[in-house]
This record gives structure tokens, C-alpha cells and sequence, in this order.
């Protein structure tokens, strides 16, 4: 099976290169083990670059043919496993081509499962090799060359005469030292003698396996330095024979279970028992509440009490009741003028309940100044919400630092970012980096001036440019500041300046003091609460009227309760009411005078309410309600709340979370879309090598305008593409780090070393070649009636040799 899947593929830029005329130059072919076996054959054809190469060899030219339908071209490339000490294994092969002095990846083959190159012997010596042959078809007026490694190169003429020489000089050796072999040959022993006497003889295989034997020995001396360390037979016997004793004096476990089944713990309640007991009560609160219900002992009658009270009232047989006892009973009690004179000095009916209409009205108006507690956020409910949205905010500020630190390690040295001159035109068209040092140039971003700055262009699509800048400043400026620029529609749009950690600070400052706000708002009403209380008529134990207050008291939730639960007409003050009742008003009475009441109080308890609150527009939505259970609160506080919260919501990118099977490609508004760990099976995904867990930025002028989308995964690499007025009109490409620069630098370097290798190799080849062209005997013959020929052709070379026939 082949090593290499078929077909392989011709990238959208080689194509572009074969079919435009001109000169093409294949330079070299690279193995990869980034895996591309999952990529369709569009996102293939669109690739640029590989990820992970491996080895890299020259690209050779080893046949043209031409047809009337073009020109085909057999490329060839022998990757060699030369001192590779582990086997190599490979996911593709890319080939690579110049044109112009761009080189760029022209032909791409994915490999199949399990392909690799083998491991070398340990010599270096090569003994595998992976020979690939491809065939292009290029245009008539493409005409190819290849770089081909000089010390793999000789000419056919070169060939032809070293082997004519090495021949030549072969048979001169073997006759001239004939006979001095022939010498040797008669002192040396024969085969067969030599053969018998080693057999009798010990070879390489028994010498290893009595090694082998020799080293799973033991040294005596490490024998003896063990048996040291172990205990002696009869120090054994003694430690085992007083754990036998100690055994033997405990209690045997049967004799001791037996003696605690005689045991009866039927008096003791098991805590299993204590907890079914408990279990009608879920909590604290419940058995609370149970004794609450309670009387206390103090202020109730007891049994005993009550069996004497009732005797002393009982009747005769006639059902009367004895006037004797009736007689002692009125004896103890106030007369009736008495009460009526007491009665006349307390306030009337109509007075207790203008009073009670009057703090009512009070109350109702305090009310209707605060807002329903359903309407308003509790201070518990802002603090979360707030810390969220912080949580939400720090996670953007690290993805964009994140960003700012990898677009960090792309600003090269000066050495590869050529000065600009002064009075440079930005507009004007350039590709890679330039750096300016406190020059004033054209259509610079937002004013920059001072210190060093870089700018990058490069072609974003086919009718537009891309061009980035970063500022970096004198050293005190920590934060670089980055911006960048997309050219369409045949002008150049607005600079856009990335956010930094200044910008960061401010929008922290923002939500400081929409937070302080919160605070301050939250503080106003418990200030407010604090200081309030409600007010009621009640009545003493001697039946006076008293005012009675309830304070506010702030609950868990962050509301408020007007605690008059237990402030009145406890059991003993109802014990000395009901000793009056026989003097006072009928209790029917008493009851439709409450029910007035209680009407009156039942319409004062409802009103105009929010139900909801828009916080955009700043519009409430209001009913007519009841106030029970609602939570009154000023609406200049939402109003602040609203302003608050619409300046940060103006101000900053939505951070969503992204599905499986997103479109890429889909989204043309400013947004950071977050792919944890679900984005492998996305539409329109740039061939990078983490797809799984990513993220993406949109950066948009205006929705469906021009704009680009950035994508970043945790392996450190950054890929953009550039959407031209609401299409994205190309394919992904990824932008170089800081690895990329220092691998290609290594791959500099080491073909720095080949080049010097294969020059010295060259030379030692010329030298070679010119020493043999130098010190070889020519021969001619000559026939006898030319012997003067013969001798003036000998003399013109003291190397030559005329030989004459006769």
C-alpha cells in the first residue's frame, strides 16, 4: 500500500503560479506531522503554510514531457533516513516553489495511517528512503527549473571519464602486484586446516553466555553483608514465643460476646429512637414556634385553679344558682357607677377612630412615596448580579490581554523592520514590517508621533490591504498600544485602536462607581426604614389607652417588618380585660365597630405599583394593587441604576458563548465568541491545529460592513480573515509568532551548515578530479609509417605514451 494518499492536491496559490507564465523554480519538498486527513479537499487546496515539519530535502526535475494539451512536469524528492536514531513518522508532504522571490506552498499529499520513515542503523548510514514522484501540468509559457543539491550532481562526461580511469588505474594495480599476490597467497594456511582448528576453539556466542552466566552471581562479599542484616534462628524462636504468651492471656471473643448479650439496654433510648421522636420537627424554627404556642404558666389558670373556680359556680338542682354565691361574687366587683365614671374619662368611638384615620393617612402618604419591593432589586440581588458582571468583565479583560500578549511576540527587530522615511505616506502601498523613530509620517494612527513605532502590511484580499500598527513607546508606556486598518471599496478605512489596559481601567472605574451608587442607594433606605416606625392604640392592663410603636427591622432578604407581633394583649393583660368585661360594651358591639375599622384600614392598603421597569428607556410599567408584600422604593434610585447599567452596555463587546455547529463565516458584528472545548465540528474552521477550544473576535465598522474576524486557540497561534463589505472574500491566514521566526531561523543556520558541507565536499571532488586529470597516462597507437606523428605527439605531453605498430 502506498505510503501517500491519491490524489495530491495543487493549492489555490500554486495554481495560480503554474498557470501565469513566466519562471518557476521548485526549491524543496518538506515532510509534516501536522494531521490534515480530517480537512475537506477546498480547505486543503486553500492551505499556505503546514504545522510541525519534520525533514527537509531538495526538489529535482527528472523528466518534462510536452503534449498539444500543455506541459507535464515529473517532480521528485528522496527523503533519506540518515542518523534518524528513532522511526519518523508523517502525516503529510508539502512541495514548494519560487516565483518572483516569493516562495510559496504549491502541492500538498496527504499521507496515509501509520506512515513513517524508518530508524537508521547505529553507523548514521542511510538504509531507508521515501522516493516521491509527482506529476504537474503546467502552462506552455511556464518554463521550470529546480535547486539541485551540488554534491549530489555530476555530468555524464565527468561520470564516464572517472569510471574509465578508475578502471585503467584497477588494472594497472592488479598486474603490476601479480606476482607479489601470488607470494602472499603460498604463505598464507589453507581455509580448510584454518576452519578445523577453530571449530575446536571457543567462539564470540560462548564467551557471551558464560558472561552472562558470571554476572547473575552474586559477589561473596555482598552475600556476607545481607546474611548480617538478618536475625538469628534462635532470637526467632524467642520473639515468637513471647507473642504467644501475650495471645494466650487475652479473653477468648466468644466468652466476651456472651457476657454482653447478658447485658439489658432497653433503659438506655438509642439515638435512632431520639430521632424519630424529633422528626415530626424539621427545624429550630418549628419546635420555636411550638412553644411559642404555648400559654405561659404564669399568666393561665391550672387545672386545679379552674376545678375550684367551677365548683364555686356550681348550681342546684333546680339549675340555679345559689344567691349566696352570687351575693359573694359581686361583692368583690366595682360598681357600676364607678365604671361609668372611669368609662366617661376615656376617649369615644368616634375620636379613637379619627385618630386612627389620621395615622393612617400618615402612614398611606409615607407609603406611596417608596417603591413596591417586587419592583426593586434587594441589595443581596445587586451585589450578585454586579459580581457576575465582573466576573464576565475580568474573563474578557484576560482574553484580551491574552490577545495583546501573542500580538506582542509578532513585532520584530529592526534588523528585519526597514526605517521609514520622514513625510511616508501610510496610504501608499508596502508588505512586511517598517518601523518609525519619532518621524512624522502621513495617515498615522490617531496622532502617534513620539518613540518607536511598527507598521505591517499585507495584501488582505483581492481588491484590499491590510495594515497593522503597534506603538510601543520609550519604556515607561507598559501597555504597547496596537491598531489596525483594512483598505476596500478603493479607500482606506478609519484606524482602529485594539483596547489595553488603560481602556480596561476605565471601564473598571465605571463599574466602581455604578457599584458606590448601589451602595449609597442601599444605605438611603435602610437610613430611611431605620428611623420609621408604625403607631396603634392599644390598651394597658388597667385598660388606659397607650400609643404602641412598631420599628422597622431589617430581615435576611434585605426587606423590612414592622414588629407589633407581641407587643400588646398578652395572655395575663387579657386575663384582667375579661374581668372587666361584665361592665363593658357588648362584644357584638365591639365587633362591628372592628369591622368598620378593618374596612378602613383595608382601603388604604392598596395603590399604584411597578410591575416592571425597562431599564433602556427608563419606563415603568404600573397597576393598581394591593402593598402586601411588595418592596416600595424611590424611582430616582432605579433611574440611577439605569444609567449606570446603559453606559457600560454601550460601551462593551459582547462576550458569547458559541454552538457545536456555528458558521464562522456567519457573524458580521462586533462580538468574542467562546468555543470551550465545542467548536470541532464548525463550519468555515481555519486549518489550525487545536479546533476544539478556541476563540473568535469579530471587529466590525459597522454590522454586515467591513471588518475581520480573529480566531485564537491555547496552541499559540493566531489566524485572521478579512470580511469586505459583509462577505468574507478569503480564506484564513494564520499570523507568525515568535516559534515561527526562531524555527525558521534554525532552518537558516542549518542550511548555512549544509551549504559549507557540501562546499568543502566539492572542493575535495575538484581537487581529486584535477590530480587524476593531472598525473593519468594517455595511449595512442600509431601505425609504422607514421613513427614522426607519433613522436611529436608524444612530445607534446610528457604524460603521453605512442605505442607503434609494425
Amino acid at each position: 500500500m502506498s505510503t501517500i494518499r491519491d490524489p495530491a492536491y495543487i493549492t489555490n496559490a500554486g495554481r495560480t503560479m503554474m498557470t501565469a507564465g513566466g519562471e518557476v523554480t521548485y526549491t524543496k519538498a518538506v515532510l509534516y506531522g501536522q494531521d490534515i486527513s480530517g480537512l475537506s479537499d477546498s480547505q486543503i487546496k486553500a492551505l499556505t503554510s503546514l504545522g510541525n515539519p519534520l525533514r527537509e530535502v531538495k526538489i529535482g526535475v527528472s523528466d518534462k514531457q510536452s503534449s498539444d494539451s500543455g506541459s507535464t512536469v515529473i517532480l521528485e524528492a528522496v527523503f533519506q533516513n540518515s542518523d534518524l536514531k528513532a522511526d519518523l513518522e508523517y502525516k503529510a508532504v508539502g512541495f514548494f516553489a519560487r516565483k518572483n522571490d516569493v516562495e510559496q506552498l504549491v502541492i500538498v499529499a496527504v499521507a496515509n495511517q501509520g506512515a513513517y520513515l524508518a530508524a537508521t542503523n547505529p553507523d548514521g548510514v542511510a538504509t531507508d528512503a521515501l522516493d516521491l514522484k509527482i506529476a504537474v501540468k503546467i502552462g506552455d509559457a511556464t518554463s521550470v527549473t529546480a535547486v539541485v543539491d551540488p554534491a549530489g550532481s555530476v555530468t555524464p562526461a565527468t561520470l564516464n571519464s572517472a569510471i574509465n580511469n578508475l578502471n585503467h588505474d584497477i588494472t594497472a594495480k592488479i598486474d603490476a602486484n601479480q606476482d607479489s599476490t601470488a607470494k602472499a597467497l603460498d604463505t598464507k594456511a589453507d581455509k580448510t586446516a584454518v576452519a578445523d582448528q577453530l571449530a575446536t576453539k571457543a567462539n564470540q556466542s560462548d564467551l557471551d553466555k558464560t558472561n552472562a552466566e558470571v554476572v547473575k552471581k552474586a559477589d561473596s562479599a555482598d552475600v556476607t553483608a545481607q546474611l548480617d542484616t538478618k536475625a538469628d534462628k534462635t532470637d526467632v524462636a524467642n520473639s515468637v514465643k513471647q507473642l504467644q504468651a501475650g495471645i494466650d492471656s487475652k479473653a477468648d471473643k466468644s466468652v466476651v460476646d456472651a457476657e454482653i448479650a447478658k447485658i439489658d439496654f432497653t433503659p438506655y433510648a438509642k439515638t435512632v429512637d431520639v430521632d424519630s421522636k424529633l422528626s415530626g420537627y424539621t427545624s429550630t424554627a418549628d419546635l420555636t414556634k411550638l412553644l411559642n404556642a404555648k400559654a405561659n404558666t404564669v399568666d393561665v389558670y391550672s387545672r386545679s385553679e379552674l376545678d375550684k373556680k367551677l365548683l364555686e359556680m356550681s348550681a342546684d338542682t333546680d339549675g340555679k344558682v345559689n344567691a349566696d354565691q352570687v351575693a359573694n361574687m359581686i361583692a368583690g366587683k366595682a360598681d357600676k357607677t364607678a365604671v361609668d365614671a372611669e368609662l366617661a374619662k376615656k376617649d369615644d368611638i368616634t375620636d379613637v377612630d379619627a385618630k386612627i384615620n389620621s395615622n393612617v393617612t400618615k402612614l398611606n402618604q409615607a407609603i406611596n412615596t417608596k417603591a413596591n419591593a417586587s419592583d426593586v432589586y434587594t441589595k443581596p440581588q445587586i451585589d450578585i448580579a454586579f459580581g457576575q458582571r465582573d466576573t464576565k468583565i475580568g474573563n474578557n479583560t484576560n482574553v484580551i490581554n491574552t490577545i495583546n500578549e501573542a500580538l506582542k511576540s509578532l513585532i520584530p527587530d529592526d534588523t528585519h523592520a526597514p526605517a521609514l522615511p520622514a513625510g511616508f505616506d501610510l496610504n501608499n502601498y508596502f508588505v512586511g514590517w517598517r518601523r518609525s523613530v519619532n518621524t512624522t509620517l502621513k495617515n498615522m494612527p490617531f496622532g502617534w508621533l513620539n518613540d518607536t513605532m511598527y507598521f505591517q502590511g499585507t495584501v488582505a484580499g483581492s481588491d484590499g490591504r491590510f495594515e497593522l500598527a503597534l506603538y510601543i513607546g520609550d519604556g515607561s508606556n507598559t501597555n504597547p498600544k496596537i491598531a489596525y486598518r483594512f483598505y476596500g471599496w478603493g479607500n482606506w478605512k478609519p484606524w482602529v485602536l485594539l483596547a489595553d489596559n488603560g481602556d480596561i481601567s476605565n471601564l473598571q472605574n465605571q463599574i466602581t462607581n455604578a457599584t458606590n451608587l448601589a451602595n449609597q442607594a442601599s444605605q438611603k433606605v435602610d437610613s430611611t426604614l431605620a428611623n420609621s416606625f408604625v403607631r396603634k392604640q392599644g390598651m394597658n392592663a388597667n385598660g388606659d389607652l397607650v400609643e404602641i410603636r412598631g420599628n422597622a427591622v431589617k430581615q435576611a432578604n434585605g426587606g423590612y417588618i414592622f414588629d407589633i407581633w407581641s407587643s400588646d394583649w398578652t395572655a395575663s393583660k387579657l386575663k384582667d380585660v375579661l374581668g372587666q368585661l361584665p361592665s363593658k360594651a357588648n362584644s357584638s358591639d365591639v365587633s362591628a365597630d372592628i369591622s368598620n375599622l378593618q374596612s378602613q384600614i383595608n382601603s388604604k392598603t392598596s395603590g399604584t405599583i411597578i410591575t416592571a421597569y425597562d431599564i433602556a428607556s427608563k419606563n415603568p410599567t404600573k397597576e393598581t394593587n394591593s402593598y402586601t408584600n411588595k418592596w416600595l422604593v424611590d424611582q430616582n434610585v432605579l433611574s440611577q441604576f439605569a444609567d449606570a447599567i446603559n453606559s457600560i452596555n454601550s460601551t462593551r463587546v459582547p462576550l458569547v458563548n458559541g454552538s457545536g455547529d456555528d458558521d464562522l463565516f456567519a457573524f458580521k458584528t462586533n462580538q468574542i465568541r467562546l468555543y470551550p472545548g465545542n467548536g470541532k465540528n464548525c463550519k468555515n474552521l481555519p486549518p489550525a491545529s487545536n479546533t476544539q477550544w478556541f476563540t473568535v473576535q469579530y471587529v466590525f465598522e459597522n454590522p454586515n460592513g467591513d471588518g475581520v474576524a480573529i480566531f485564537r486557540s491555547p496552541a499559540n497561534e493566531v489566524w485572521m480573515v478579512g470580511n469586505n463589505g459583509g462577505s468574507y472574500t478569503t480564506g484564513w491566514t494564520r499570523l507568525a509568532n515568535s516559534g515561527d521566526i526562531s524555527n525558521l531561523q534554525n532552518i537558516i543556520n542549518q542550511q548555512n551548515q549544509t551549504i559549507q558541507s557540501l562546499t568543502s565536499r566539492l572542493t575535495n571532488a575538484e581537487n581529486e578530479i584535477n590530480y587524476i586529470k593531472a598525473n593519468y597516462v594517455e595511449g595512442r597507437t600509431f601505425p609504422a609509417s607514421q613513427e614522426a606523428q607519433a613522436n611529436s605527439w608524444e612530445n607534446e605531453n610528457p604524460q603521453r605514451i605512442a605505442f607503434i605498430t609494425k
